[in-house]
């Protein structure tokens, strides 16, 4: 099976800032750039990029622009039946502002080749060509000072199919002025003029707009208009009559839907999110994206159903994305019965290495869906483009998505031909970059119509289809995953427990290691600061342990002989006596080191009760990181006691009966000796420093 992302790139060795498909994708990808106004080095250009081929992209015909004005900055294009009239901003020369005028919005007109029909050659039989039209100034903005407004944004309202061309409308909005504005304008002239204009909105307190983007309600001329600033998000609706240029109502007015806020579970003291970039999924749903700092970027979804939004989801992305700047989305053809629908979403940025990558994630929307329990939003990763550009990426783009017709009438099986989408990303070095996935053909499902389910297939039984980029969900997969991982770690775990049980009660020394223990599989299953605390605490005299702890020191005691395991609670008298007995030269030699903590604070003594004997546990001598440990907390060495320890020692031995006459004071010299406050000190300062 081959890959199903495929690329291609081309180097136009001049700095670009914006692209677009054709908007019926016909294999055509505008891009433009350029550096500026200069009098020499490098130029402005408009480029026509033939992308019909996923092998190859190739220049159909290229227009370099004057010297003496601004680089295009934002593209927007209409559809002809030969070509596209290109709507472009570009600021006019540094003299022509200080005179008041700045002509941004330029218009071209592009012309594509006509293909041979005949097999003798591919080449195109006629050449493409760009031609500069008109310009025409919009804004009332003004150069003030330091400020030189130009023309930031630019974005058309969606086409909606290839068989009836929809009339569309424009929208435009300033950058870097002292009062930024936006303006709204038809688009079903090639020349658009300040009459054009239909709405004027001014952001509040004249702030730039960060990002914007237009849709269609419905079929009689209903739009929304979404943009946002650092962190808040303002919706305008409104109705355009394009016979009379009037719009209702009248004044159109923007609401406040949404207020960016630090996420609800992330770190104290996190600062307002920006928002970076938005996109419409429905008329009723925005796409938004938003970055905090150092925290990692997040993708959320608005639902604006009523006054103000609310969100239906909010993921964060990976922390490796430490800059996400750029945003688009592709959406794939609906289900006709439940109305599901995939969309692609790519967010481009940088990584932690400053290299470009585009990280391309799939979003499924069930509306309709029976189930409450899964989620009408579902964002899936896709895949993640590493070291796109060797710069900057500044723009990145989706083609418009237009599914085959599905003939019903057709007697034969044909197979659909495969159907891709293609993502362009230029950058700031002049690299152009196609990326191509291949999508998948799913059968749509049936759908209620009032009494009967009706089946969705053609007239000759022939499934209908709908395309999607992916069908086998990530989240899916893990989550069937989880379950059956759960389930092997609790028999593993299980096993285990058994397993320790056996060994401890048959006595059976030298098969229990200390890996093979219950207490010392919880004590590795426990975070570094937990291991530090102490694995016995008394209350009234008492000693309560853990479970597995009281079974295997039971264990230990019916055994026919004495056999310490280490890392497991012992009386420390027992230890000692083993250690005589057996004939461990532990003063010389020691094999192991013997851990006696000292009992904790009790009001035993006070009540006259008869204190418990100490405990304490085997720690080989291989085990230097615990060692060290243990003496970091305060234990000590016999020799390194003062007098007053030593006494205070001999006293508690004598009062627990774990201390005899006769007991030479050598052994005594592999023993550490840990105070009860030594212990507890230590355990919480290893939990704090971990």
């Amino acid at each position: 099976m081959s890959s199903p992302i495929s690329y291609n790139t081309i180097d136009l060795t001049v700095p670009l800032f914006d692209a677009q498909f054709d908007p019926y994708n016909r294999g055509y990808l505008l891009v433009g750039g350029g550096g500026g106004e200069n009098k020499s080095g490098v130029a402005n250009t408009i480029a026509l990029l033939d992308v019909s081929k996923r092998s190859e992209i190739s220049i159909a015909t290229q227009l370099n622009l004057s010297r003496n004005e601004d680089s295009i900055q934002s593209i927007a294009s209409l559809t002809t039946p030969t070509g596209l009239v290109t709507f472009a901003g570009i600021n006019s020369s540094a003299t022509s502002q200080e005179a008041g005028n700045n002509y941004h919005l330029n218009s071209f007109e592009v012309t594509f080749p006509k293909k041979k029909q005949t097999e003798e050659s591919e080449k195109d039989s006629a050449e493409a060509k760009i031609k500069f039209t008109t310009r025409a100034s919009l804004f009332k903005a003004k150069k003030e000072g330091k400020a030189r407004p130009y023309q930031r944004l630019l974005r058309l309202s969606p086409v909606t199919s290839r068989e009836a061309p929809s009339r569309r409308i424009c929208v435009a909005a300033t950058g870097d002025a002292a009062k930024n504005e936006i303006v709204m304008f038809d688009a079903t002239t090639a020349v658009p003029s300040e009459s054009s204009v239909f709405a004027r909105l001014s952001p509040p307190d004249g702030v730039e707009a960060v990002d914007l983007d237009l849709t269609e309600e419905n079929d009689l001329g209903c739009f929304a208009l979404a943009y946002c600033t650092d962190h808040e998000i303002y919706v305008c609706r409104l109705r355009y009559d394009f016979d009379s240029r009037k719009t209702v109502p009248s004044k159109p007015e923007t609401t406040s839907v949404y207020t960016a806020s630090a996420s609800p579970g992330g770190k104290t003291g996190t600062s307002r999110p920006k928002i970076r970039c938005l996109r419409w999924l429905s008329p009723q749903h925005l796409l938004v994206l938003q970055k905090s700092g150092s925290s990692p970027a997040e993708l959320v979804i608005l639902n604006l159903s009523s006054s103000t939004g609310k969100i239906n989801l909010r993921r964060a992305l990976p922390k490796s994305l430490e800059v996400a700047a750029h945003l688009d989305i592709c959406a794939l053809d609906a289900d006709p019965g439940s109305g599901e629908r995939q969309f692609l979403v790519a967010v481009a940025g940088a990584n932690r290495s400053r290299d470009s990558v585009i990280h391309v994630y799939t979003l499924d929307h069930r509306p309709s869906d029976p189930d409450p329990a899964r989620p009408i939003w579902q964002l899936n990763k896709f895949s993640v483009l590493n070291s796109v550009h060797p710069s900057n990426i500044m723009r990145i783009t989706f083609a418009n998505f237009f599914p085959p017709k599905q003939n019903p009438n057709s007697t034969m099986s044909v197979a659909t031909p495969s159907q891709y989408i293609s993502l362009a990303s230029v950058a700031w070095g002049g690299t152009v970059v196609i990326d191509t996935f291949t999508l998948t053909s799913t059968p749509t499902k049936p759908h209620d119509t009032g009494a009967a389910r009706t089946s969705t297939t053609n007239p000759r039984g022939t499934p209908s289809i709908r395309w999607v980029l992916t069908t086998n969900s990530m989240t899916e997969r893990l989550t069937s995953r989880a379950g059956i991982i759960l389930i092997a770690m609790s028999v593993l775990v299980a096993a285990i427990l058994l397993q320790s049980y056996i060994t401890l009660t048959k006595g059976d020394a030298a098969a229990a290691s200390p890996f093979r223990t219950a207490k010392s599989v919880i004590k590795k299953l426990q975070p570094p600061g937990a291991r530090t605390m102490p694995a016995v605490l008394r209350r009234d005299g008492a000693v309560i342990s853990s479970a597995v702890v009281s079974a295997a020191s039971a264990a230990s005691s019916v055994a026919a002989e004495f056999n310490p395991i280490p890392g497991v609670e012992h009386r420390f008298r027992d230890l000692l006596d083993w250690t005589q007995k057996s004939g461990k030269e532990v003063a010389t030699a020691p094999q192991h080191h013997i851990h006696v903590r000292a009992p904790a604070p009790d009001e035993s003594a006070a009540q006259g009760k008869a204190p418990q004997g100490l405990t304490a546990s085997l720690l080989p001598v291989n085990r230097r990181e615990e060692l060290e440990r243990l003496q970091k907390q305060g234990a000590k060495k016999w020799e390194e006691l003062s007098v007053a320890e030593k006494e205070k020692w001999t006293r508690r031995m004598r009062d627990s009966g774990d201390y005899v006459e006769a007991v030479p004071e050598s052994i005594f010299k592999a023993v550490l000796f840990s105070e009860w406050a030594a212990i507890v000190g230590g355990g919480l300062r290893d939990a704090v420093l971990n």
